[in-house]
């Protein structure tokens, strides 16, 4: 296993120049990324760490690579935080981070270990640190072990904490597989970091939520306690996609804190794009609760080709709760950073329409759709003569589909992803960001996401409309630029 020094060498070497980089979404220094970890406000800045391994641009023995960021737009790199430097680590897995008052920035994630016999065991572990760049490992081994698991639960598959603190003390949820296959997100609780107690069985898992559920998020939003799950391996179709195995669930209900338990009144799925996984969020000291996501698929690793990079995060999104669902709106500071704004109203019929003012795969697009003279109404994005992704509302089926079948992907095994709308608009309202590699849709004000990877090449930066009827559209585009 090489040290934390090594790679903290490689990547300084190896770092990915920024013309091969998104703009404004975050990638690894250089070589793979995956799940967010440790998403928090530590010393003046927004803190990020992330599965890591720099070596490659496959998955490998995971480490913690971080950064730091002031306006969640642009990011510093530091150097990697944590790598599998002990006994009982084969990979530094995921995690969670608070400010403490007297530990400084404390991590708690998962030590996972593969032995010898094949077997594998999770246990929790702490590092802090006074600087928020040099942590270390505390309390010389894990603080959650597998003798601490209920009988229930398989020490392979115990994973992921949430910590959190308040005048009781500190908590974690985890979730867990149980011995039936069934996932289970589990509570435990201390008052000084390295002694924990079982709390209590928070959710059980079901088979709505495909086998073990993963990254869990339990927090206040509103009125309402909402518990974020990662559904791994999902067969039961959703009612309003479809769906690809690996699914982001928002339970919104009750958390009951003195039982340990979450009672879920209704679900939604986070996003409905290909490219999205294992968000966290964490709280701004203005108040605003923001989360990120992984910006990848465990079915469909797809990798620009020629960069030194593999996986990236979400644009940052503020959430929010509107009539009774959770909502996204990418985070206002990108407002920041857009310039040669451009506005136009078109009214087209039944033919394609290009508007050159809109050229570029940098973008912040804002468009209003109106009229019901028409059945379809299609967004072309990244478009040459051989390229184009394709946003559709279908007003009949009420859906918004985006396909990037035509992205000049040829190992897309997922290359269409739908959502039903819950009732027919004659007027739409809908968000894109574009950012090189990226495309994310917002629309119902942020109720429906749809978060995919476009790898197209770069020189395919048309956009253009069209309809099989008439229709009215408002055109509102920034330009993003980053300094």
């Amino acid at each position: 296993m090489r040290s934390l020094a090594e790679a903290r060498q490689f990547e300084k070497e190896h770092e990915i120049s920024a013309d091969k980089r998104p703009f404004f979404h975050l990638t690894p220094r250089t070589g793979w990324m995956n799940d967010p970890n440790g998403f928090s406000y530590f010393g003046g800045s927004v803190h990020l760490f992330y599965q890591y391994y720099p070596y490659s641009t496959g998955w490998g023995d995971m480490y913690w690579g971080h950064v730091r960021t002031r306006d969640l737009i642009r990011w510093e790199y530091l150097p990697a935080a944590m790598a599998p430097d002990t006994p009982y680590e084969s990979g530094c897995f995921s995690g969670t981070a608070i400010e403490d008052k007297n530990l400084g920035h404390v991590l708690l994630y998962t030590a996972h270990q593969n032995h010898s016999d094949g077997s594998v065991t999770e246990e929790q572990c702490v590092a802090a640190s006074s600087d928020g760049i040099e942590y270390k490992k505390l309390f010389d081994g894990p603080v959650i072990k597998t003798e601490d698991l209920p009988s229930i639960i398989r020490s392979s598959d115990f994973r992921d904490p949430k910590l959190w603190k308040d005048e009781n003390g500190y908590h974690a949820i985890l979730v867990g597989m149980q011995q039936d296959s069934k996932g289970a997100v589990l509570q435990y609780d201390s008052n000084d970091l390295e002694h924990w107690s079982y709390g209590g069985m928070v959710l059980e898992g079901s088979e709505v939520y495909g086998g073990m559920q993963e990254c869990p998020d339990l927090f206040r939003l509103g009125d309402k306690n909402i518990l974020i799950l990662n559904a791994m391996n999902q067969a039961e179709p959703a009612e309003d996609c479809n769906i690809h195995g690996h699914e982001t669930y928002a339970l919104i209900g009750s958390y009951d804190s003195k039982n340990k338990s979450f009672n879920p009144l209704s679900r939604q799925i986070l996003d409905y794009g290909v490219d999205f996984y294992a968000p966290q969020t964490t709280v701004l000291p203005d108040g605003r609760r923001v989360l990120i996501a992984w910006m990848n698929s465990w079915e469909n690793l797809l990798s620009p080709e020629n960069t030194g990079w593999a996986g990236m995060m979400c644009v940052p999104r503020e959430i929010t709760m509107k009539n009774g669902h959770v909502c996204q709106a990418p985070v206002r500071e990108i407002e920041n950073y857009e310039k040669n704004t451009f506005s136009k109203e078109l009214t087209i019929s039944g033919k394609r329409v290009t508007v050159p003012e809109l050229r570029g795969r940098v973008q912040d697009l804002r468009i209003h759709i109106s009229g019901n003279g028409f059945h379809h109404f299609t967004v072309n994005l990244a478009e040459n003569e051989q390229y184009v992704t394709c946003l559709t509302y279908d007003c009949d089926k009420n859906c918004l589909t985006l396909d990037r079948s035509r992205a000049g992907m040829p190992e897309d095994k997922i290359p269409v992803r739908y959502v039903k709308l819950p009732e027919r608009n004659d007027e739409l309202d809908i968000r894109i960001l574009m950012d090189r590699f990226s495309i994310e849709v917002f629309a119902l004000d942020g109720r429906v996401t749809i978060s995919d990877a476009v790898f197209t090449p770069q020189d395919a930066d048309g956009v253009s409309f069209e309809t099989d009827g008439m229709a009215q559209v408002d055109i509102k585009d920034g330009k993003l630029i980053i300094p």
